[in-house]
């Protein structure tokens, strides 16, 4: 896995240092490179932590099964490398709305946006419709893609079906997420996983899989109270949301960024009085590439 990893990434420096897709991706750090890294940090962690509290919840999950049987320990993994499979069109789908959502936004288009959004209501119901009672009534042809030993085939049958009843509300949240961070309410889904998962879904696993001694079982029916909330919750608060408020106020975002990044072209003005030369800073405002002659910044 690890050669793969260095592979796919010597991979895709190649490909972008030959084909060049986006001028300027690869350059040497200078000072400015380093500037205002903290405030675009603080705006990219809540992106990312969306993913990282999701594939995170499901490793602490595993972890309760460690004090299972050998049995229900495999039953665990095996129905968590299912999961992975399943979930990763939709892991696309979140990926590839989020850029062009927030891409139209950006822009200004509430229209071009809506589009994007009902194309993602339908590739989501065409992955529930076909994967969901795929996983659920082949359970045991999956089940038989990693083992022949019936006991553990039997129990990670029991987990892939719990799942496949969980595959609805886990890709509606999939889904709304990828739009809450096209639209720029990342902090609110952020919110919205870490309460359904840490808060609700893995001490409710623990609770059935440990206390109650559901084991695997009771694992993934804890998690579906997670996945349950995160679907209600995330839905809800993207209804809530006027896009075309959401477009103004990202509008302005960005102009406040632009704003502040613009910096001053210094002239250095020599003049005489006496026998003294005076050397004398003058700020010049600088003009945008794409507007020129607006001043984007008064001196």
């Amino acid at each position: 896995m690890t050669l793969t990893y260095i592979l796919l990434f010597a991979l895709l420096v190649a490909y972008v240092a030959i084909k060049k897709p986006v001028e300027e991706t690869l350059f040497f750090f200078t000072k400015d490179s380093f500037k205002d890294l903290m405030p675009q940090f603080k705006e990219e962690a809540s992106i990312g932590a969306i993913l990282y509290l999701d594939f995170a919840a499901f490793e602490f999950a595993t972890l309760f099964a460690g004090s299972y049987s050998e049995t229900q320990l495999a039953a665990q993994i095996l129905n968590y490398n299912v999961m992975g499979v399943m979930v990763l069109p939709m892991l696309g789908l979140n990926s590839t709305l989020t850029t062009y959502v927030g891409n139209t936004i950006g822009e200004g288009s509430v229209k071009k946006t809506s589009q994007y959004i009902k194309a993602g209501y339908i590739l989501t119901a065409i992955c529930i419709i076909v994967e969901a009672p795929a996983l659920f009534f082949l359970s045991e042809q999956f089940a038989m893609l990693y083992t022949r030993d019936r006991e553990l085939m039997d129990a990670t049958k029991q987990a892939e079906r719990i799942y496949a009843l969980a595959i609805l509300p886990d890709f509606i949240t999939l889904l709304m997420t990828s739009i809450l961070r096209g639209i720029g309410k990342e902090h609110t889904a952020v919110a919205v996983f870490a309460t359904g998962y840490y808060a609700l879904g893995l001490p409710f696993a623990f609770f059935f899989g440990n206390i109650l001694g559901w084991e695997t079982n009771g694992i993934w029916w804890g998690l579906m109270v997670g996945y349950l909330f995160n679907g209600i919750a995330t839905t809800v608060a993207f209804l809530k949301v006027d896009l075309g408020l959401q477009a103004q106020i990202i509008s302005e975002r960005i102009e406040g960024k632009i704003n502040a990044s613009c910096c001053f072209e210094e002239k250095t003005q020599v003049r005489s009085e006496g026998p003294f030369q005076m050397i004398e800073l003058k700020s010049i405002p600088y003009e945008s590439p794409e507007s020129p002659g607006k001043k984007l910044l008064s001196p």
